[in-house]
């Protein structure tokens, strides 16, 4: 995933980190007493199923990559990324060097 600079391997770390978090917090949501602190594990816990099915979605993902991959292509062709800089406010080296990050390279 080149948008958030993870890839493959992290991700997996990501989704079993969750499941595990998941489950501890669905036993703890068995064992406790407390009606507020059961609530608030209850929600925590529906969060992480949330975060989980999000981050299997890979279509935003997607999208993000052939959108920053059309506009290096287009930045390769013309030499300009259009309003881009002045939106981020930012000038053409550190928006290359972010590019760099997310994986595009100069030719």
């Amino acid at each position: 995933m080149k948008v958030l600079n993870i890839g493959t391997s992290e991700m997996d770390i990501i989704e079993e980190a969750l499941d595990y978090l998941g489950g501890t917090y669905n036993q703890m949501i068995q064992g406790e007493e407390d009606k507020k602190l059961k609530e608030e594990f209850e929600y925590k816990e529906a969060h992480i199923r949330t975060t989980c099915k999000l981050i299997k979605d890979m279509r935003l993902q997607e999208l993000c990559e052939r959108c920053l991959s059309y506009l290096w292509d287009e930045y390769r062709m013309t030499g300009d990324f259009g309003d881009l800089i002045e939106d981020m406010g930012i000038d053409d080296e550190e928006l290359i060097e972010l590019f760099k990050e997310a994986g595009f390279e100069e030719e």
